[in-house]
Formats: C-alpha cells, structure tokens, sequence
C-alpha cells in the first residue's frame, strides 16, 4: 500500500488551507507522504494520480463549496469519473450558526465521490466554528484515528 496521499484544500478566509498545512506535517510525520493542493490548482486527473485523497473544505454562501473548489467540484458533477480505486476522507468546516447548511460544503464533496465509486475510509472531521474549540486541534485529533484506519 501507497503511503502518498493528496491533501485538496477548499477555503474562503484559510481556515481550510491553515487546518491542511498542520495536517500535511500530522501525515509526514506518521510516515505518510502527502501532497497539498489548492483545488483550484487541480482537475479531475488528480484522482487518477492519488489513489488515497483527504479533502479540507469550508463552506459558504448557501452551503456551498467555496469559490477555489467550485471548478473542481463541477468537472467532478459533469465527467462522472470512475473512483472506484480511490479511498478519501473529510475534514470539513462549517458554523451550526446556520443549522440548515452546516457543513453543506464538505458533504457535498463526500456525497459526489461516494457516487463516483470511491470509498470513504472513517467518519467525517466536521468542525463547528460555534464550538469554541480551535479546528486544527480538532483535526489533528481526528487524523491520527483516521490514518489508523487506512
């Protein structure tokens, strides 16, 4: 088995993209050898390239995925990729402030590569900016339980 995994990274005010750099240090030292990108910096081919992705997403406006993901996301609606070779994970971010898209970003990440064939290793990291708890001390609690699982 591959140690390599991609880390694609949806942000809007670097929540995701900071919580991604701390989980890229979190994979190298657990012998992993991770790659981070910036969705918009990636196509569909990516998932041809890594066979193990984590994706670290936001969401915004109504529950969308955020504006560097949004090119990604739709390549991925209107191709239809085969990911049945590909296994994932979600850390995603989102505020229970608004309760009826909490988190809607990051879902609809894991909802459209579920429906691709791709297996979701674990549950969710959904992070709560209500919570009072910092995201990257989450994420790193969650990663080590879900790099165990692999």
């Amino acid at each position: 088995m591959s140690n390599d995994i991609a880390i694609l990274v949806g942000t809007v005010s670097g929540t995701a993209a900071m919580v991604a750099d701390e989980l890229f240090d979190a994979l190298e030292e657990a012998s992993f050898t991770p790659v981070l990108k910036s969705m918009d910096e990636v196509d569909a081919s990516i998932f041809d390239q890594h066979k193990l992705i984590l994706v670290c997403t936001s969401t915004t406006g109504k529950g969308e995925v955020p504006d560097n993901a949004k090119k990604l996301y739709a390549e991925l609606s209107e191709t239809r990729p085969d990911m049945s070779a590909v296994r994932y994970g979600v850390v995603g971010f989102g505020s229970s402030h608004y309760s009826a898209t909490f988190c809607r970003g990051p879902r609809s990440f894991d909802e459209l590569m579920q429906a691709l064939g791709a297996k979701k290793v674990g549950e969710s990291c959904e992070h709560d900016a209500q919570s009072g708890n910092y995201p990257e001390e989450q994420a790193l609690e969650w990663i080590v339980s879900w790099t165990k699982m692999l």
